[in-house]
């Protein structure tokens, strides 16, 4: 819709976006039109976050983080039975209950809403007699592999 400037005839009142991470334009587009909130969690521990302003994540009630030495996040919640549980994203702490996203501890990417592991593929890549060596990447949505 952000990249052929699709007009609402009637605009929403609000959009939730869940799922994967709004790029910047997308956010903006969304946002001249509208309320947005961005979700952010995961299948494993739920619903953690919510941002409408693109910048800082604050969490729901009754969700507790702390950033672990490496820098990710570990949650604990109400919302799924383990204690606590850490995440492959790594953050900065605003507040007790503010952060910002900075990128993941590991090479897994979600594509399509799928989540990929690049090192699992390269691994796989490089059992065949014909590949040296092999690198994966996410390139515009879409995944890319030098072999």
């Amino acid at each position: 819709m952000a990249k052929y400037n699709v007009d609402f005839n009637v605009s929403p009142k609000k959009i939730f976006a869940a799922g994967d991470k709004l790029k910047e334009n997308v956010y903006q587009f969304f946002k001249s039109k509208s309320d947005i909130i961005e979700i952010y969690g995961s299948t494993e521990v739920g619903t953690i976050a919510y941002r409408n302003d693109f910048c800082n994540f604050k969490c729901l009630n009754g969700v507790i983080f702390y950033i672990s030495d490496d820098g990710c996040i570990v949650v604990k919640s109400d919302f799924f039975i383990e204690d606590e549980m850490k995440i492959g994203d790594i953050a900065e702490k605003l507040s007790d209950t503010e952060f910002i996203l900075k990128g993941r501890s590991d090479r897994i990417v979600k594509i399509k809403e799928k989540r990929i592991s690049l090192e699992e593929i390269e691994n796989i890549l490089k059992q065949k007699a014909e590949v040296i060596d092999a690198y994966c990447f996410k390139y515009q949505d879409v995944l890319a592999c030098a072999i």
